[in-house]
């Protein structure tokens, strides 16, 4: 019993002397005192405003293709004796360059049958005149004829009256007159019916000429050449081929007719027309053009020539059409084609005394961050106006000389205490 009592006793006084001893090292542990909290500084990124007036492009991408693409048809009907050496797939054909010869036998005969045919008219021409002619002439003696017959049939009367003539005189006299008369009526008819007759063989010489001249025409069209420069394609025609003008020898793309077509957004059209000097389409301008091939990159011009005539609701924009300079197409070391796709360059709005800023400097909202004079953030609401290339142009609550932050993150916002390496 007095064991069990005396164990209890060690226990509690083990604890009391642990109790003892935890007390003491809080008492006297080391108190560390707080230090007052500091205010982080932000790294950005910034640049200093200029306003500016200034006319960006707008870059667009576009697709070349020809205007008016002409169907190389016969005009005649027959078969292909030759072949021009330019006249092949793909190839490029000078204007005036030959692209067929059909064979002439049939037109040249042609020809010399309605040749023979308008000089036998001119003869009979020639024939009817002097026929004619003579007839006049005819007319003439009858008439100096006539006259004196009229004189003696009044002489003859003259004498009846005087009763030195006869009745049977006066009646031969008579007859003799209306004889004359009658055979100066026939001859004049003569001459109305060959001037008819020239009338009649003037118009079929008329008709063999122009006869002659188509059969001329033909002959030439025996030789088909090229209407302009171009390209072919879709060649369909060979030495010893039977043709018709229902045929298609093949396809050309006249340079002089190579446009571009390419789109301009909603967006872009609303602030060319809507923002700066202009408020129009750069109509009749020229635009930059380039053409990348591989590794390799080609410039050349085009002029904006008109507008598409509807609105492409599916992708808000509009066509425009751009007309190439031939003379650039031609110093393209690489040949230019329909088809190709293009970037290109047009002319924008004129924008005056704006402010151009990194694209990452814009907020979503259309606010940018500002370092205002104690180097904290200011938020400032700007209107964008235009964006290319990563650069944007803005208008709004700005100076000159204002810093503007291009890097913005999270924990940035309006207050925040910023340093920026930039001055």
């Amino acid at each position: 019993m007095l064991r069990a009592v005396l164990k209890g006793l060690v226990a509690i006084i083990i604890l009391a002397a642990g109790i003892g001893v935890f007390k003491l090292f809080v008492a006297t542990k080391a108190v560390t005192e707080p230090k007052p909290a500091s205010e982080r500084s932000w790294n950005v990124a910034s640049v200093r405003l200029q306003a500016t007036d200034t006319r960006p492009s707008i870059l667009s991408f576009g697709i070349v293709q020809s205007s008016n693409m002409i169907d190389i048809r016969p005009s005649l009907s027959g078969r292909i004796d030759e072949v021009g050496k330019t006249f092949v797939e793909g190839g490029m054909i000078q204007q005036g360059d030959l692209i067929a010869k059909l064979d002439r036998f049939d037109m040249e005969k042609n020809v010399e049958d309605l040749a023979a045919k308008a000089k036998e008219t001119d003869a009979q021409i020639a024939e009817t005149r002097a026929e004619l002619k003579g007839e006049r002439n005819q007319i003439a003696a009858l008439e100096e004829e006539t006259e004196l017959v009229r004189r003696d049939y009044e002489r003859t009367l003259a004498l009846s009256k005087r009763g030195t003539s006869s009745t049977a005189n006066i009646e031969r006299a008579e007859i003799e007159l209306k004889r004359m008369r009658r055979s100066l009526l026939q001859k004049q008819q003569i001459v109305e019916r060959l001037d008819a007759s020239i009338d009649r063989l003037l118009a079929i010489s008329e008709q063999r000429k122009v006869a002659l001249d188509r059969a001329y025409r033909d002959l030439e069209d025996t030789n088909l050449t090229s209407p302009s420069t171009g390209f072919l394609t879709d060649v369909r025609a060979g030495k010893g081929l039977e043709v018709d003008p229902n045929d298609r020898l093949a396809t050309l793309h006249p340079i002089n007719k190579m446009e571009i077509r390419f789109e301009l957004s909603e967006a872009d059209l609303g602030v060319i027309l809507g923002y700066g000097s202009r408020r129009e389409l750069p109509i009749g301008e020229i635009i930059q053009v380039l053409w990348r091939v591989g590794g390799q990159e080609f410039k050349f011009t085009a002029i904006l020539d008109r507008v598409e005539g509807s609105f492409d609701a599916a992708s808000a924009s509009v066509g425009l059409y751009a007309k190439i300079d031939p003379a650039s197409i031609e110093r393209l070391p690489a040949p230019l084609r329909p088809g190709a796709f293009v970037e290109v360059l047009m002319p924008g709005p004129d924008l005056k005394n704006v402010f151009e800023l990194p694209q990452a400097a814009l907020g979503m909202d259309e606010t940018i961050f500002v370092i205002n004079d104690d180097n904290r953030v200011e938020e400032r609401n700007v209107s964008y106006l235009f964006g290319q290339a990563g650069r944007v142009f803005v208008i709004g609550d700005l100076k000159n000389g204002d810093r503007v932050i291009t890097s913005r993150f999270p924990e940035l916002g309006p207050g925040a205490l910023v340093r920026s390496p930039n001055p």
